[in-house]
């Protein structure tokens, strides 16, 4: 019990630090809103990054390599 509130602290703390890594994959609530009825400011869309809108590099530890797909930033755009 000690050892699992010691790790709830630790990873909480980590997505107050980091919330914008964070996503909640459980399905908590048992009726969905229908899409049409949830305002634009919060849906949102989940992108892979390697070979969705980059080309596929693995570890980005070079800026020089890194390369977006052709179209990337006029469909992030779009969404936008």
């Amino acid at each position: 019990m000690v050892n699992t509130q010691r790790m709830t602290r630790i990873i909480e703390g980590w997505i107050r630090s980091y919330p914008e890594q964070w996503l909640w994959m459980h399905d908590r609530w048992k009726k969905k809103p229908h899409p049409a009825t949830i305002p634009i400011r919060n849906r949102a869309i989940f992108l892979d990054r390697d070979g969705t809108i980059t080309k596929e590099i693995g570890y980005v530890a070079d800026i020089e390599k890194f390369e977006l797909m052709e179209h990337s930033a006029e469909a992030i755009r779009l969404l936008n």
